[in-house]
């Protein structure tokens, strides 16, 4: 589906966050850029204040879909939706199952990325995106097709990976501690775990309750033999999720420490390096 960029006036920049807050002029693109948070799960729409880190949140579709079928309801949402048609500098945030993690400085051309997808998930893949957090380097993939779609739908300056906030802030501490970070969102929990300022561990897995949310972090717990006395457990993402595991994870894991910091400003700060 091809789209064009309509006349677009300017009360259409009046952007609103989910929640119902004050209306808010987004117009200025040098101060205003568009976030993208894309899945087969749904489809989220930001605007970042990128000198004040202030996030809003303007669009959140949900769905679930394969691979083939979300590049089209992606864009259907985008045509439901042509107030973001627009030259706002633009960051996409994918999410995928097909990923890989390498240090980065085995990642030194696309063909090298090409080598380590290829070696987790054996497919043809036409579309490859690079992200690089300190040392280590994020590959992944989506839908065929996303790739050119978002390039010739937006000003893409940035494609990272979801893992990419929350990684930040797992180095952003410089401590020989090992820690491990949980975002809890509706059916999934992003997990990221280091150790002596080395990643170990980051993956995404489903969940149905919350029961399902604390064995598979409690699972990598154990894999990865973090002391119980002394490692450190931070939770960001849903209160009501956060409150609901905490209890089951304080029998076995002495640090366990709720973050205030939302999902949404950990993204702000990834995207801006404004880290608190």
């Amino acid at each position: 589906m091809e789209l064009s960029t309509p006349n677009i006036d300017k009360s259409q920049f009046m952007s609103q966050s989910i929640n119902g807050e004050a209306m808010i002029d987004v117009s200025d693109k040098k101060v205003w850029k568009l976030v993208l948070s894309i899945s087969t799960k749904g489809f989220k729409a930001y605007y970042l204040n990128v000198p004040t880190n202030e996030i809003v949140l303007h669009i959140d579709k949900t769905w679930d879909c394969d691979e083939s079928e979300m590049l089209h309801r992606l864009q259907e949402t985008i045509y439901e939706h042509q107030s973001l048609l627009t030259e706002h500098p633009t960051t996409a945030i994918i999410e995928s199952c097909h990923f890989a993690l390498a240090p980065k400085e085995i990642v030194n051309l696309e063909e090298d990325a090409e080598l380590i997808l290829e070696q987790v998930h054996p497919l043809n893949w036409e579309d490859l995106w690079i992200d690089t957090i300190k040392d280590v380097t994020v590959v992944f993939s989506l839908a065929k097709g996303l790739d050119s779609f978002l390039h010739r739908t937006f000003i893409i300056d940035k494609v990272i990976s979801h893992f990419n906030p929350l990684l930040i802030k797992a180095f952003q501490a410089n401590t020989n501690k090992q820690k491990m970070l949980i975002n809890l969102r509706d059916g999934r929990i992003d997990i990221v775990a280091v150790a002596d300022e080395k990643l170990l561990l980051a993956n995404t897995f489903d969940w149905q309750d919350c029961a399902d949310a604390s064995y598979h972090t409690l699972n990598v717990w154990n894999i990865l033999e973090f002391d119980q006395k002394n490692a450190e457990l931070h939770i960001y993402g849903n209160k009501e999720l956060r409150d609901a595991v905490i209890p089951a994870l304080k029998k076995f894991i002495t640090f366990v420490i709720p973050q205030n910091e939302s999902i949404d400003s950990l993204i702000a700060s990834a995207i801006t390096n404004k880290q608190s």
